[in-house]
């Protein structure tokens, strides 16, 4: 295939190389709200196949990330070049509707308690980092948190201050080490309404 120019606005799917991408969106208020972290191997983007032409989100760099940017054009052929991915990508897409449609349900019916308990959780499973003591570190901040549970600051740093009372987690400059993550999910259980 020979070089060819694509100007930004084109529709693409972004592939993240090194470090990790917010995928964010304002609040009706004006508030971002995290809807993704994504790291290493991961895409996002894989709307503009459907024919999205403008994006609702914005990304943001968590750190210096290095993203490989790949025109819509190029990735179809890709696709019809490699069939095995395009089970992969029609998997994906279902993957983060079902994380959505659960979202969506802890945010309706778990206190914020829960809702960052679970957060927690999922951001270990996809960027913790067991550490020598056994803890799992989450590199993360607060604020992220926050936009990505749908609650303030405040809220979660008072939440995160019972958690570590309780031994369940650590905290630390732009990360959370989960010391205890089976009796964190115990706890999360325990926060359904």
């Amino acid at each position: 295939m020979g070089a060819q120019t694509y100007a930004l606005s084109d529709p693409a799917i972004y592939l993240i190389m090194k470090r990790k991408v917010k995928l964010t969106r304002p609040s009706p208020e004006g508030r971002p709200t995290i809807l993704d972290i994504f790291g290493p191997g991961e895409i996002f983007g894989e709307l503009a196949l459907t024919g999205e032409k403008v994006r609702s989100h914005g990304a943001e760099a968590l750190q210096d990330a290095l993203v490989c940017i790949i025109p819509r054009l190029v990735f179809e052929d890709l696709l019809q070049r490699h069939p095995e991915m395009t089970l992969r990508v029609l998997k994906l897409v279902g993957l983060r509707r079902r994380e959505l449609e659960m979202r969506l349900e802890d945010l309706v019916f778990q206190p914020v308690a829960g809702r960052l308990a679970l957060a927690l959780l999922g951001q270990s499973e996809r960027h913790g980092k067991a550490q020598a003591d056994g803890s799992i570190r989450i590199p993360i901040t607060q604020s992220d948190l926050a936009q990505l549970i749908g609650a303030s600051r405040e809220a979660v740093a008072e939440q995160l201050a019972g958690l570590k009372r309780q031994g369940l987690i650590k905290t630390s400059y732009r990360a959370i080490f989960l010391t205890d993550p089976k009796g964190l999910k115990t706890f999360s259980a325990t926060q359904a309404t």
